[in-house]
C-alpha cells in the first residue's frame, strides 16, 4: 500500500530504496538490457542511451494517483539504483 502521495520532484532524486520507503513497493517491476532494443513503451530511453548500448536498467511503477501511473528508471552507479529517467501516464493505457 502506498504511504503517501507521490510527487514527480521528489522521486526523480531518489534512488529505487528511497522511492520504496517513500512511497512503498511499486506494483511492476523489470530489469532489463538497452542492447537490441526495448519495447515502445520505453522508447523515451532512447533519447539517454543508443539501441546497442550494453547497459542494466530497473523500472519501477507506482500508482500517483486515482488516473495515473509513474515509471522511474534507475541504472547502478555504485551498488545503488539511481533514476535517469521517469514517465507519467494514464492507468489503463496500452502500449
Amino acid at each position: 500500500m502506498q504511504k503517501k502521495t507521490i510527487k514527480t520532484e521528489e522521486i526523480k532524486k531518489m534512488s529505487v530504496t528511497q522511492a520504496n520507503a517513500a512511497y512503498g513497493e511499486p506494483f511492476e517491476t523489470d530489469r532489463f538490457n538497452m542492447k537490441g532494443g526495448v519495447v515502445e513503451f520505453r522508447m523515451e530511453l532512447y533519447e539517454l542511451f543508443d539501441e546497442n548500448e550494453d547497459v542494466d536498467l530497473f523500472e519501477a511503477t507506482w500508482s500517483k494517483d486515482e488516473d495515473t501511473n509513474i515509471t522511474v528508471w534507475y541504472k547502478e552507479s555504485n551498488n545503488e539504483w539511481l533514476p535517469v529517467h521517469t514517465m507519467e501516464w494514464e492507468k489503463g493505457l496500452e502500449f
